[in-house]
């Protein structure tokens, strides 16, 4: 997330970082593209009002597209990024078809349960660093419409190839199906998702001009149909495509149901890609540009160099990085060789220590001091200021693991659960073995439904009461902090229900070929089912969507605020590191506690997993109170009466642009706006799809989200 006049300077180069003077000339809307607004809480308000000098630092220019729209249109949300959210939710609809029936699928290739959760988390944690490459690539080389397209059809023929994989033809041949499935998923799907992931919100943005007012109100619709669109795509995932899967249709066997899942999602992507390349004469196209990540990657390596701390954190990083490959292997090696046991140990201790450096030496980084060029070093004094807010962040990111490990709980561990569960709808008495089943997949369908509901209620009746009882707004340490205490209770919750599951009894029929009493098998994985009924599992399934609504919308908004503008990206890059981090931990517990998860859940202990997880999550909730407490992070501010509410008036027709306005600002307002990507986990996110796209655009989307509350 940059642009050319946000960027971070490198070493010895001097800044003017934010500051730059524009004249009115510079401010034709036929010359530049959109211009983007940031109310920095921290040093735009001055005595509860905005400072106009402040905002006039705060604007930025983004330089010309080096291609311009062959012609213009009014209505640019429906002209031209309707083909973007076309694209958005093809992709959407395709990723969390593929994600819900993932671990049922693997499991057919003859892996054991514990495995294909291990590879399903293992595969979603690379899901979530390969945006990481595609924003490298579209801001540094290609361009985001280039990106989009060899990377869409990377992510096409890694679904088709899934798809093929699926046929029962080419399923008599378990080897070469398994490895076609793993190439298709590991080498297509999950890079190809990463690219999309990372640029096509951000293109998107980039076809608005915000100069002109209705494109400003254009612009924040586009938002909210963007994330709007994923949740639609995750519900018919996991409401129709789930069924598909397991059960066939009409005119669809079974047996075919895995392909014809897997090929619709493909075909989804390509007529949407076809649409979105016809419409490629419609869009603005802006020129590549040096990555504010890779100079901020210079900057961090040149300054270990002056202090031990600062190499605590490269090293920490390193051991992330560490325990991501090791997982693969381990995720691979589980149900051939006690290696893979042994390494996931190493998974963990890896994790620990990364997570114990960036704490540690995350808190304070007044070290970075000596780097500093009035100190004798050789950067800017304001750089590394700006640095030290970025490594501020550390310690809360580390936080977010154990809860990013809880969410990865969805779609493995809590579908193995379910699916021995009491599935049946409609039975015409407790031995009737042939009544129709719901997919223990189907109740991933949960999570955007909770997020769809119950945002609103935050925003409308909790918040609220919260401020009239205690007269100031909720904090955001303490939505994450109320948001890690329910996800903690959840892993509690679970283990408790698998045990009342497991003692409620195996569901039994007669069965008149044999002679003999047999269990009711569920239809996906052929195992018991037994009496507790599968709506009892929707608490934990509802108590991580509620948890997700308080701590990812929170958090985004704590990124937006804890760091200069041109890092945001680094901080979300952050952010989507323990994304992937949090999964990979899924993968370890689910191979550590091997012996207690056995392919029948009725003969383990999988209880042990979740009470260990509850505990884990317990002492993380201690370390963030501990730790947030003392750094202040995420506390309401005390020097100002109003705290979030701020009345706000400014006019810049100096800067030829007719802003007058005068409302209210409440940065919870953003939380909404930006909650329905919170089923992301990217963030996605998730503002997880913003990563590495220019400031200016990210910055452009906030402004859009602000305007609208006034």
């Amino acid at each position: 997330m940059h642009s050319q006049s946000l960027k971070s300077p490198l070493p010895n180069e001097h800044s003017s970082n934010l500051t730059e003077s524009h004249g009115p000339e510079t401010h034709e809307p036929e010359a530049f593209g959109p211009i983007s607004t940031i109310l920095r809480l921290d040093d735009s308000f001055e005595c509860g009002r905005l400072n106009p000098h402040r905002i006039e630092q705060s604007i930025m220019i983004q330089p010309p597209p080096v291609k311009s729209r062959q012609c213009e249109y009014n209505n640019i949300l429906l002209h031209v990024c309707s083909f973007i959210l076309i694209l958005e939710f093809a992709e959407r609809l395709s990723y969390y078809g593929i994600n819900q029936g993932l671990k049922n699928f693997i499991d057919k290739f003859g892996w054991s349960q514990v495995a294909s959760n291990a590879i399903k988390s293992t595969w979603t944690s690379i899901c979530y660093l390969s945006p990481i490459l595609g924003g490298y690539i579209a801001d540094e080389k290609w361009g985001r419409f280039k990106t989009l397209i060899v990377f869409g059809v990377w992510y096409t023929v890694g679904i088709y190839i899934v798809s093929i994989s699926a046929l029962p033809e080419v399923m008599e041949y378990p080897q070469l199906a398994n490895w076609m499935c793993h190439c298709g998923l590991f080498a297509g799907v999950a890079i190809g998702t990463g690219a999309i992931k990372a640029n096509v919100i951000t293109f998107g943005a980039d076809q608005f001009n915000i100069h002109i007012p209705s494109q400003v109100v254009q612009q924040h619709h586009y938002f909210k149909y963007f994330y709007s669109l994923i949740n639609l795509g995750a519900i018919f995932s996991y409401g129709y495509l789930s069924v598909l899967c397991v059960q066939g249709a009409h005119t669809i066997s079974p047996k075919y149901g895995y392909f014809a899942t897997f090929f619709v999602c493909g075909t989804m992507v390509v007529i949407a890609y076809l649409m979105f390349y016809l419409a490629s004469p419609r869009y603005n196209y802006y020129a590549t540009q040096t990555s504010a990540l890779t100079e901020l990657w210079y900057m961090i390596r040149g300054n270990c160099e002056y202090s031990f701390e600062a190499r605590q954190l490269l090293y920490g990083l390193i051991a992330f990085v560490l325990a991501l490959m090791l997982n693969i292997v381990a995720a691979f090696l589980t149900d051939s060789y006690s290696s893979g046991h042994y390494l996931s140990y190493i998974v963990v201790v890896c994790i620990v220590y990364a997570m114990y450096t960036w704490i540690r030496y995350g808190r304070n980084a007044s070290y970075m001091d000596k780097s500093m060029a009035s100190n004798g070093g050789k950067y800017n004094d304001e750089v590394i200021e700006e640095i030290k807010q970025l490594v501020r962040v550390l310690p809360f990111a580390c936080f977010m693991i154990f809860w990013e490990c809880a969410y990865d709980q969805l779609d493995a561990n809590f579908q193995s659960i379910t699916q021995q569960c009491d599935l049946r709808v409609g039975a015409k008495s407790i031995v009737d073995a042939h009544a129709d089943q719901v997919p223990g997949a189907l109740l991933g369908i949960i999570d955007p439904i909770t997020i769809i509901l119950f945002i609103p209620a935050l925003d409308t009746v909790f918040y609220p009461c919260y401020t009239r009882l205690f007269g100031r707004p909720p904090s955001a340490y303490g939505k994450v902090l109320v948001g890690l205490i329910i996800a903690t209770f959840a892993m509690v919750w679970t283990g408790v229900f698998e045990v009342l599951r497991r003692d409620s009894g195996i569901l039994t029929t007669f069965d008149p070929e044999t002679d003999e009493v047999v269990p009711i098998l569920d239809q996906a994985l052929l195992q018991p089912m037994n009496h507790m009924y599968w709506a009892y599992a929707i608490p934990h399934y509802l108590l991580i969507g509620i948890a997700e609504c308080l701590i990812n919308v929170t958090a985004y908004e704590l990124l937006y605020r804890e760091v200069p503008l041109h890092l945001k990206s680094a901080c979300q890059t952050i952010h989507l590191l323990t994304v992937a981090i949090g999964s990979n931990l899924t993968s370890s517990f689910t191979i550590l506690f091997q012996a207690h998860f056995p392919q029948n859940l009725n003969n383990g202990n999988l209880e042990y997993m979740y009470y260990t997880l509850g505990a884990l999550g317990l002492v993380n909730i201690v370390f963030y109170i501990t730790f947030m407490k003392q750094m202040t992070f995420g506390m309401n501010r005390t020097d100002d009466a109003t705290s979030f509410e701020i009345t706000c008036s400014f006019h810049a027709d100096e800067l030829g642009i007719d802003y007058d306005h005068i409302g209210t600002c409440k940065p919870h307002h953003c939380a909404k706006a930006q909650a329905g990507e919170s089923f992301e986990s990217e963030v996605m996110g998730n503002h997880n799809n913003i990563i590495h796209s220019r400031d200016g655009d990210a910055l452009g989307q906030y402004n859009a989200i602000w305007q609208s509350s006034l």
